[in-house]
């Protein structure tokens, strides 16, 4: 046994026969993404709406105060308690809202690639108990991976790896959240370094030009505004308002991206499995 294996011993590792290579997912969804833009974006900005939601919230942050009490530059014209709970509230609806949009873009996806092979479950995702069970998905999924990166970086990729499928398999799969978390370990299970390659490159390339494009349209000149207003967080929440709008029209724009990634990789795993 030599100690650095072969080519042809190391090359199903990443490249299993039947799996598209990263290249060529990345040519996939980026040719899915254009050619159904209109309708997954008729889901994807409902996210307006949450957003919308968080306003009141940051607005109170912006007046000094905060779930935590009032900091030092507060102004004494709300009603703290009644504000708060109006934004708690707020921030529960906002969360609500992004759950069904992301729920339903996985739905959509799923239904549009089903014409090509996929599982064509469009309509689950609208109902109570799908969106109870991707909701606690998404909550089990993020602790675990946040948990990751907080204690080493490694860890938090190994996470996010194993964990990719349970928002699709969730929803497009019909069962519950631990199920599906199970589901995707499984399915994850002697593919990972075929799939964490494919995830480590697409979603790298997807999130370089998107935050690139976020640095450049948004957080430089929010940088710049503060300076300009004299670090004042009240004329900063006013005047930054167009910023904001813009940040989130480029989480609107590329959510469907991530997820249609997500889908596709998920279904293209699951042919190798059958």
């Amino acid at each position: 046994m030599t100690l650095f294996p072969k080519k042809t011993e190391i090359e199903p590792l990443f490249n299993p026969a039947g799996l598209p290579t990263a290249g060529g997912l990345l040519h996939l969804v980026w040719k899915f993404y254009l050619e159904h833009f209109r309708s997954l974006m008729r889901i994807s900005l409902l996210t307006l709406v949450g957003f919308l939601l968080t306003l009141p919230g940051m607005l109170l942050t912006a007046r000094g105060i905060t779930p935590f009490g009032s900091i030092e530059y507060a102004k004494p014209d709300w009603s703290e308690p009644i504000a708060l709970a109006f934004v708690a509230l707020g921030s529960l609806a906002a969360v609500l809202v992004t759950t069904y949009v992301r729920a339903a873009l996985i739905d959509r996806i799923a239904d549009t690639l089903g014409k090509h092979g996929g599982d064509g479950s469009r309509g689950h995702s609208r109902t109570l108990p799908a969106l109870v069970q991707y909701l606690a998905v998404v909550i089990l999924t993020g602790f675990v991976v946040s948990a990751g990166f907080t204690l080493f970086f490694i860890p938090g990729l190994i996470a996010v790896v194993y964990l990719q499928f349970a928002e699709p398999i969730v929803i497009l799969e019909k069962t519950n959240a631990f199920e599906a978390i199970k589901r995707s370990l499984r399915m994850i299970h002697g593919r990972f370094l075929a799939a964490g390659w494919r995830t480590l490159v697409v979603n790298g390339v997807f999130a370089l030009a998107t935050g690139s494009l976020a640095i450049l349209t948004v957080q430089l000149p929010l940088v710049a505004l503060r300076a300009s207003t004299q670090y004042d967080p009240e004329k900063v929440f006013y005047m930054a308002a167009p910023l904001r709008l813009v940040a989130w029209l480029i989480s609107a724009l590329t959510l469907p991206l991530f997820l249609s990634f997500q889908v596709t990789l998920y279904q293209e795993m699951k042919k190798l499995r059958s």
